[in-house]
């Protein structure tokens, strides 16, 4: 939900007795659907989506999106010979299902999870 501050001074200038107004339920999920919050949880879905048809079960489950920033999508690998065959041999698989789900990535940045660098 985007920050209001007009909205914030005015809850906190009520005395804590008094009780709250009630918003409609329908206001408050309008607003969420449009919010930043909202378009980002739809690109992670689309990356999912994205990352389901190429990947296989057992490789999805040691990978983690961890952020899209413009155009770069960062994924942590909990295996360093699985980041290499993505890196080597799927990445333009992925890049391509990335554009056919419309996830905005034109590139991939691949990191080794922090998880599997503490295990060692």
């Amino acid at each position: 939900m985007p920050n209001d501050p007009d909205r914030d001074r005015r809850l906190a200038a009520r005395p804590r007795e008094s009780p709250r107004t009630v918003q409609p339920v329908e206001a408050l999920v309008a607003e969420f659907m449009g919010s930043e919050a909202m378009r980002r949880m739809r690109r992670m879905k689309a990356i999912s989506a994205a990352l389901h048809e190429v990947l296989t079960p057992a490789q999805i489950a040691k990978i983690h999106p961890q952020a899209l920033k413009e155009d770069v999508l960062t994924i942590a690998v909990d295996d360093g010979v699985l980041l290499s065959e993505l890196r080597n041999h799927r990445q333009a698989a992925l890049l391509a299902a990335l554009a056919r789900h419309r996830t905005g990535a034109a590139r991939i940045v691949w990191r080794t999870s922090s998880a599997h660098a503490q295990r060692r």
